[in-house]
Parts: structure tokens; sequence; C-alpha cells
């Protein structure tokens, strides 16, 4: 195991099916078997190249205590972990969503869709605003620069398509900020299928 591969062998699966990678820290790798019991996760940890079975509960427990997660949903204690949630734009500001907007139109009704948004590793509810003139109606978190940074690109309703602005948002601040316009000639506006 170094810092650039998982592992150089792949690891015994305990029931013969495919793996599905959960998630990759410095310290553990996740993941679960097609065939395997839905609650039941082999954890791989790096320090000790140990393989031990652990439950979604405890998988879920320590995704709650990292950084760069947000918790979709009502509370941050039942809401569901998003490493790269949707947000739909209302006035200034960002409101999550349950889902991904599939192609919304101009009569798309975001309210069905609404939920909260929680940080994962401190609870605290997740408000963005966006500077005024910026374009877009649905956003998708991308990316972390830091435990504190996120960036979230946008894009607008069908039939007038993307605006994919990039911006980087402050999660404990609130506040975030165009970092390259969706209109800027050397960029291409990514596709988000899930």
């Amino acid at each position: 195991v170094d810092r650039f591969g998982v592992a150089r062998s792949r690891p015994p699966s305990s029931t013969g099916g495919p793996e599905r990678i959960e998630a990759v820290y410095d310290d553990y790798v996740y993941w679960t078997t097609s065939d395997g019991p839905r609650d039941d996760l082999t954890r791989f940890e790096v320090s000790t190249g140990t393989l031990v079975q652990v439950s979604r509960a405890s998988f879920e427990a320590d995704q709650r205590s990292r950084p760069r997660l947000i918790v979709v949903g009502a509370s941050a204690a039942t809401g569901v972990i998003r490493p790269g949630p949707y947000f739909w734009r209302v006035g200034s500001r960002l409101v999550a969503l349950r889902r991904r907007p599939f192609y919304p139109t101009a009569d798309y009704d975001y309210r069905a869709n609404v939920t909260s948004a929680f940080e994962s590793r401190t609870g605290r509810p997740l408000g963005l605003s966006f500077p005024a003139g910026t374009a877009g109606d649905a956003f998708k978190l991308i990316q972390w620069l830091d435990d504190d940074r996120a960036v979230l690109v946008s894009y607008s309703l069908w039939p007038r398509g993307g605006s994919g602005d990039i911006f980087v948002c402050s999660v404990s601040g609130g506040t975030c900020t165009v970092a390259v316009r969706g209109s800027d000639a050397t960029y291409k506006v990514p596709v988000f299928d899930s």
C-alpha cells in the first residue's frame, strides 16, 4: 500500500462477488460485495494491512466523524451522507436537494425535492449564499479544496443550457465566489450522470 494505490493485489472477498468501493481514506478503505449482505462492509486498515468486517452503522459513524462530507435530510443525525450533493438556487441562497434534479425544465418544481444539509463532522446546518449577477439554477458539489472550502459547479434549466460557472464556497462562512466563468472559452462545462 502506498499513497498512489489502495493495494497491489485484490483482497480476497468473503463471498466471492465483485467489490464496490464505498470510501477511501488515508487510514481505511471500505467496500461491499454485490452478493454479500448490504449491512456488512469490509474495512482495510492501511497501517496494518488488516481486513475487518464492520457494520454499516460503524461505517456511517466513521463517515460522520470526518470532514468533507455533507449530510442531506431532516437532521444531521438521521440524514444521508452525500459526498457530492445537489443544490437549488432560491434567490441568493442554495437549498439542498434529496436527489439530482433530472433534466429540469422551466416548469420543474424543486420544492418537492428540497431538504436540509449539514456538515458531517459538526452537524451544523449548511447555508450557502451566492454573489449577485451569477447564473445557474442547480448546483453540484464536485470537489473539496480543504476541510472548509468546497467547489460547486452551476448549470441552468433546459432548454437554455448550463452556465457551468465554478464557485469556491466556504462552508463555515457560507459564502461563495466565482472561480471560473462558464463562458470562459478555455473551460468545458462538466456533465453529471448521477
